[in-house]
């Protein structure tokens, strides 16, 4: 049997269709094969490999793909929030973290991630709670935003800061022997 392109695969078959629209829903090929009616003996690399298959989801999450794209304006603009973000904007006036609804959706958006713990007293006392906010870092924006406008060259981020870095811990270094050695010096003269 001669396998089409996929540029100009077939038109999908019912079955092959619900797998297809399952598993853009799920990521699942197993749970997808299920769902859409496959029998247990029917592997999910079969269905997957099946050429109008393969071509629909290759079609389907490109498209998905495209939709979600960030143009480099949007990336540029979300580096710069993450750059400025203020650790202030989090809090109420009282000192209390703000509810993630009331949170302006820039500075939410630096946000990585946050964890709450409950405690317990031993006497009794009602529980409180703690809440840890973890927040983008701002210098890894900040270093690729100075990249893009052109202020460091991609060698300065690391190697020129390191080697300027070294050339003074090793003038340290000299100076802090160069002084121990008139010291030694020093107290040999004195015990004479």
């Amino acid at each position: 049997m001669e396998k089409l392109p996929s540029s100009d695969p077939r038109p999908l078959k019912p079955r092959q269709r619900r797998f297809v629209e399952e598993y853009l829903r799920t990521g699942n090929a197993l749970r997808s094969a299920i769902a859409a009616g496959y029998s247990a003996k029917t592997t999910t690399t079969q269905i997957m490999q099946a050429p109008e298959v393969a071509a629909t989801l290759r079609r389907r999450l490109e498209a998905a793909f495209e939709a979600e794209r960030m143009s480099v304006p949007e990336i540029i603009a979300r580096l710069s929030r993450i750059g400025r973000v203020d650790p202030r904007q989090f809090f109420n006036e009282d000192g209390s973290y703000k509810a993630i609804h009331e949170l302006d959706p820039e500075v939410a958006a630096c946000i990585r991630g946050w964890e709450d713990e409950l405690k317990f007293d031993a006497d009794g006392a009602p529980p409180t709670m703690t809440r840890k906010i973890k927040i983008a870092d701002p210098v890894p924006a900040l270093r690729i935003l100075a990249q893009i406008q052109q202020l460091l060259s991609p060698e300065a981020a690391t190697v020129n800061i390191f080697l300027d870095l070294d050339s003074r811990l090793d003038a340290a270094r000299r100076r802090v022997a160069s002084e121990r050695l008139k010291a030694d010096e020093a107290k040999v003269v004195s015990e004479q």
